[in-house]
């Protein structure tokens, strides 16, 4: 049960990431907020590779094929920042759900601990990123 547990998070977190909003957000806040998502991303990898590590279980080292990328390419520049914050708002509800699954159900202590301290961290970066979504929007 516990390789699975690690395996669901780790599948999550290997997700490839959102680099063109980086790059082309016409927002420098929106671009430090996908900055932030991406290095959140990279820091829960080595966080839940070292936890699977420590019950000896392998897990794989590379994102899942595709691009996140692609979802948002062809986006005119004035909507690509909305359109990046939309995806990454419903990318982290289902990571919050993730980890309140995993807080209220889970059987790996270490993958608990790690949930229970996530879970502040992602709830708040979501509702920043929510208040990106509507200043631009105009909200």
């Amino acid at each position: 049960m516990q390789d699975r547990e690690i395996a669901c998070f780790l599948r999550y977190f290997l997700k490839p990431d959102a680099t063109i909003a980086v790059q082309a957000a016409t927002s420098a806040t929106v671009r430090n907020y996908a900055n932030a998502l991406i290095d959140d991303r990279r820091a829960a990898q080595v966080a839940l590779k070292n936890i699977a590590d420590s019950v000896n279980q392998n897990l794989p080292q590379q994102p899942e094929s595709g691009d996140a990328d692609i979802e948002l390419e062809g986006i005119p520049a004035n909507a690509l920042d909305t359109s990046y914050l939309r995806e990454a708002l419903m990318d982290q509800d289902s990571a919050i759900t993730l980890y309140r699954n995993e807080i209220a159900n889970g059987s790996y202590a270490g993958l608990i601990h790690y949930a229970t301290v996530g879970l502040p961290l992602l709830v708040a970066r979501r509702a920043t990123g929510d208040s990106l979504l509507q200043v631009l929007e105009g909200r």
